[in-house]
């Protein structure tokens, strides 16, 4: 207990970085979480209706009448998004206990985590990027009719 006293922000450091280690892990491995989106028909059916609704309002001279959607939280995002937000405090911290020179290990422990979380994002954008371009190499090939390479 005196050596966590004595390096309170490299410990709390590491504990926020293994925390957001954890929760990005646990976001990939078994997300998504949120439920499925609408469909284009069920969007595309609500615009028509609601061009509808406002083409008579104007017709009879009202004022066409405004339905304010409530947007749902998106649990996904806020899972990504809270993963990054204490990943990026826990690099803070860690920054914080090396000025004050705590601990070696736990100034490492607490670098280590939080950057192999957001090393671990960057490689998921990079790999999502670099398969989108792929396929829209694919798409080009096969409407051109020429081959890939």
């Amino acid at each position: 207990m005196e050596i966590l006293l004595r390096n309170k922000f490299s410990s709390v450091g590491m504990l926020l970085g293994v925390i957001a280690l954890l929760l990005s892990l646990v976001q990939f491995t078994f997300g998504p979480f949120s439920t499925k989106s609408t469909t284009l028909e069920i969007v595309v059916a609500e615009k028509v209706s609601a061009v509808k609704k406002g083409i008579i309002a104007g017709i009879k001279g009202e004022q066409p009448v405004v339905e304010a959607k409530k947007k749902a939280f998106d649990i996904d995002s806020i899972l990504i998004n809270s993963g990054i937000i204490l990943s990026v405090v826990a690099l803070g911290l860690a920054f914080t206990a090396g000025m004050r020179k705590e601990n070696r290990w736990g100034v490492s422990g607490a670098l280590f985590f939080s950057g192999a979380t957001l090393a671990f994002h960057a490689a998921l954008l990079a790999f999502g990027l670099i398969v989108a371009v792929l396929l829209l190499l694919l798409v080009i090939s096969v409407v051109s009719g020429s081959t890939l390479f």
